[in-house]
């Protein structure tokens, strides 16, 4: 049984709207900093301004990089998580390249997923020697089973964190069915956060009690007033 704040602790509160202003981005932190969410999700360009608002709580900064498909050079995407590290993000959240995984190109995805997990560990080590939390998406609503498993392996190998289920931009969100397989398939090291289309209490207890680490959702303050319910 969950406490409030404990459930509060497992949810990346997201603001990935593409019309989100500095004012929402200001109240989700305030938001954030009374249920003591575990981070909030941003596009890079919020960090800085983020981080900010965040300041002396125990609230961490997420930012997702390569929204909504991947389709970005493995340059661009190094460049973007070294950015971000700099402007004080705490978890990296990065979008595989969908289009290469789908086309089987694994070697591709291998390079894609070392360079940027290097890339943002390395940084962290130059900026102020803390610790990044890197996430790599799998979008299960496009990837089969077997692609999935290919994913955990280079991922757990690569010395990354966590495994992010869905974008929540595909045609689904998570499934309990999705978070059970990505929980047999990864390392026991290896996070799981179920993201996309988490909408209410009952969704997000059968998630975590499947294996998920971690909830990605807009509607983290939704949860947490219904558990207080």
């Amino acid at each position: 049984m969950f406490s409030k704040t404990g459930l509060a602790k497992l949810i990346d509160v997201a603001m990935l709207r593409g019309d989100a202003t500095a004012d929402d981005i200001k109240k989700m932190c305030a938001q954030a900093r009374s249920y003591h969410f575990a981070a909030v999700t941003v596009f890079p360009y919020w960090v800085h301004r983020t981080v900010q608002e965040l300041r002396g709580s125990d609230v961490k900064v997420c930012t997702a990089i390569g929204l909504p498909f991947g389709a970005y050079a493995i340059s661009h995407k190094i460049a973007g998580v070294k950015q971000a590290v700099h402007d004080g993000a705490h978890t990296i959240e990065v979008v595989i390249n969908l289009g290469e995984l789908l086309s089987g190109n694994i070697e591709y995805i291998r390079r894609e997923v070392n360079e940027v997990i290097s890339a943002a560990k390395m940084r962290s080590l130059t900026e102020d020697g803390s610790d990044v939390t890197v996430m790599i998406t799998a979008e299960t609503a496009w990837t089969n089973r077997e692609q999935q498993r290919l994913i955990c392996k280079i991922v757990n190998e690569a010395g990354g964190d966590f495994i992010t289920t869905n974008t929540g931009f595909a045609s689904r969100g998570v499934s309990i069915e999705d978070v059970l397989a990505l929980r047999e398939m990864a390392d026991y090291d290896l996070g799981i956060k179920a993201a996309g289309g988490i909408r209410s209490l009952e969704q997000a207890r059968n998630l975590l009690n499947a294996g998920a680490n971690r909830l990605g959702t807009s509607a983290g303050v939704l949860l947490v007033e219904n558990f207080e319910e």
